[in-house]
């Protein structure tokens, strides 16, 4: 129906996404429940994403030479294994010092899993590229609506929590086991070190973009609990779960990213999907029921879930057929606005209330909207 060809490497492919977004989708509601029980500050609790940012800066500075010199498949495995390392040190680490690093290791792991693996969905499909980039975002993010219900659901049962977490684990480790050979893994390869300074400006102003909008997602996904819990009556269980809303309208979203693209274009769509998050943003805002607020997530999500498969097909749209590299440098998109932006509210939060400053979401959405309308990629 779509033109995606879903074979051994696809699938591959979505399973490490998938494992890999339950681990970060997992880390937000794990700290909310790291902070229940021993009182962390949420400007403490916002260094776990900073230091997942400086992964994700770290692989878009030396990720080219990486991959340059591994090749795209095991730098992807070798990002998959940084992963796994990465969620069991956050999970049984007990202490800052620990769990701070571990979420670094999730940084620079996934940032070279997802590289590599969205740099090979998008050469592997040919014209029917930004589709599978889209649907495996969307099964990935399938996981981010599983991880925080089995928190939740841990937390209320009296099991503990961080088996739920461990899971993404037996995910990666059965995934990699079932790959295939490696070979298909290299096409459409162009090594990286080759084309530094390559990138036109256009991709650069589709960076910017993406630097916005990935500043939007993690603001929800590391506070979408705290704010159903300050704005409503809602329990800690029921606030651990709550980015489940968001990620099932990211999910729903990103799996109908390739039936939408047969009918309209990317950057309408990628527009629209701007404007839905900032309408639906203040009806959230000003609620106080847990399931209007829940409601309004959803909505949101499902805007949310177009920004980064659109962004990252825009990205590679504009770099002039350099998929890798385009890739790699997206990486400091990310980076750059999860260094910034989660630690960024969460110390404003601290000194003005979450409520408060939760106004920045449709601020950055605003800024996002200016760029893509004044500086469309053009195909």
């Amino acid at each position: 129906m779509t033109g995606i060809r879903r074979d051994r490497p696809t699938w591959y492919a979505y399973a490490a996404m998938f494992a890999y977004v339950w681990g970060l989708y997992g880390m937000g509601p794990a700290l909310l429940i790291i902070r229940s029980d021993t009182g962390m500050s949420r400007t403490v609790a916002s260094l776990h994403s900073t230091a997942m940012a400086l992964g994700f800066l770290t692989i878009g500075l030396v990720g080219p030479r990486i991959t340059a010199r591994l090749g795209r498949i095991r730098t992807v495995r070798l990002g998959t294994a940084s992963i796994g390392i990465g969620i069991s040190v956050l999970i049984l680490g007990g202490t800052p010092w620990l769990s701070i690093p571990g979420a670094m290791a999730i940084g620079l792991g996934g940032s070279m899993a997802l590289n590599g693996l969205n740099a090979f969905l998008a050469m592997h499909h040919g014209t029917h590229g930004p589709g599978a980039v889209g649907e495996g975002a969307g099964i990935s993010m399938l996981g981010g609506i599983v991880a925080p219900v089995a928190l939740g659901a841990f937390v209320g049962w009296g099991i503990n929590w961080r088996v739920a977490m461990l899971i993404a684990v037996a995910i990666l480790i059965v995934a990699d086991l079932a790959r295939g050979g490696d070979a298909v893994y290299a096409v459409g390869y162009r090594a990286p070190h080759a084309e530094q300074g390559s990138l036109p400006s256009a991709y650069w102003w589709a960076w910017g973009a993406m630097v916005l909008t990935v500043s939007v997602e993690f603001s929800f996904v590391m506070w979408a609990g705290d704010v159903l819990r300050s704005q409503s009556d809602a329990s800690t269980s029921l606030a651990a779960a709550s980015l489940t809303a968001v990620a099932c309208g990211m999910a729903a979203g990103r799996l109908l990213i390739p039936r939408l693209l047969r009918r309209v274009h990317v950057e309408p769509l990628f527009r629209a999907a701007l404007v839905l998050p900032l309408v639906m943003w203040l009806p959230m805002w000003l609620g106080h029921s847990s399931s209007v607020i829940l409601a309004c997530m959803v909505a949101i999500g499902f805007g949310l879930g177009f920004h980064f498969p659109l962004g990252l097909a825009r990205m590679v749209t504009a770099s002039d057929g350099h998929a890798d590299l385009a890739n790699a440098r997206s990486s400091l998109a990310s980076g750059a606005a999860i260094s910034i932006a989660p630690l960024a509210l969460g110390t404003l939060a601290d000194g003005v209330g979450l409520h408060t400053a939760f106004v920045t979401v449709p601020v950055l959405l605003v800024a996002a909207l200016v760029v893509a309308i004044a500086r469309p990629v053009r195909v």
